[in-house]
């Protein structure tokens, strides 16, 4: 029988000498002989299926099939405004709704992705907006209301339902919650993203960028300090991108899945690859090579 290298196998699958060696040391690979440290493999060989990477789709279809069998409800309720009074109706989802892989960027897949609209409240008097309009934050005032840029926001021609949004994030700013403005200019983006609003969703990223620099200043949080790594590439800042994942894989995650999606952004960034993706193309690539 004819014997081959794991280099010439790897270039004839279009995987890595890594990946190659993984499945000869695993048994995947009939008829493979070692000598010393070197790994020789038929010829003929024919590449096994990734089982684990099956098994990735398959929890993932399962997922979403058990999400449309339970499916939330949408329930109407009046609710008071904590900063005018004035009582007006709202639609709540009723039960909770999982997601089964997101993008890079944490934007959620499927029904929690639909859902998106009902995290926000707006009042229709005041116009105060925050996750229900009966819940205070604290610091904000009818002064923050009627302050020119607030209102500079809601003069804009926009979706209500995406405007209201940007409302909130602009409220938790003005009191330095960072974070929690950062996650809501994001949102915003991601329905944008959905109107083909292009390039005012790419103003919000850069706002969500300003915010969540500010609170990783004063913070260490590992998840914020990888979504930030998307929205670098996103914006088209790949050498950015690349100099925060080499900082952050030098300071060391503790997180496996972290590791990973920092390695993939490098991937990306030196690509010059600005397009969305998500936690399943980044496990199918750690797998594959």
């Amino acid at each position: 029988m004819e014997y081959v290298t794991i280099k010439e196998i790897a270039e004839q699958w279009g995987i890595s000498k890594r990946r190659v060696q993984v499945l000869c040391s695993e048994g995947r690979i009939p008829g493979v002989i070692r000598r010393s440290n070197m790994w020789l493999l038929p010829k003929d060989s024919v590449k096994p299926d990734d089982g684990r990477l099956f098994d990735v789709k398959k929890v993932l279809y399962e997922a979403e099939r058990d999400n449309y069998s339970n499916m939330p409800i949408v329930k109407n309720m009046k609710v008071k405004c904590v900063i005018c009074g004035n009582e007006s109706n709202h639609n709540h989802i009723i039960g909770s709704i999982s997601s089964n892989y997101m993008d890079l960027d944490t934007r959620p897949s499927g029904l929690k992705r639909n859902k998106l609209p009902y995290d926000i409240q707006e009042c229709p008097f005041c116009h105060y907006a925050n996750s229900s309009i009966d819940k205070e934050i604290k610091g904000v005032t009818v002064q923050d209301i009627n302050e020119k840029k607030y209102q500079n926001i809601l003069n804009m021609n926009k979706n209500s339902k995406i405007t209201k949004f940007e409302l909130s994030a602009e409220l938790y700013s003005n009191i330095g919650d960072y974070k929690k403005a950062g996650l809501l200019f994001l949102s915003t983006a991601w329905m944008l993203d959905d109107e083909l609003v292009i390039e005012e969703s790419q103003e919000m990223r850069k706002k969500s960028i300003i915010c969540f620099e500010k609170y990783l200043g004063n913070n260490i949080d590992y998840d914020i300090a990888v979504l930030i790594l998307d929205l670098y590439r996103r914006t088209h800042q790949f050498e950015k991108c690349i100099e925060n994942c080499l900082a952050l894989k030098k300071y060391g995650l503790s997180s496996n899945v972290l590791l990973k999606i920092t390695e993939f952004q490098i991937k990306l960034s030196n690509m010059k690859d600005a397009n969305v993706h998500n936690t399943l193309e980044c496990l199918e690539w750690y797998y594959v090579f």
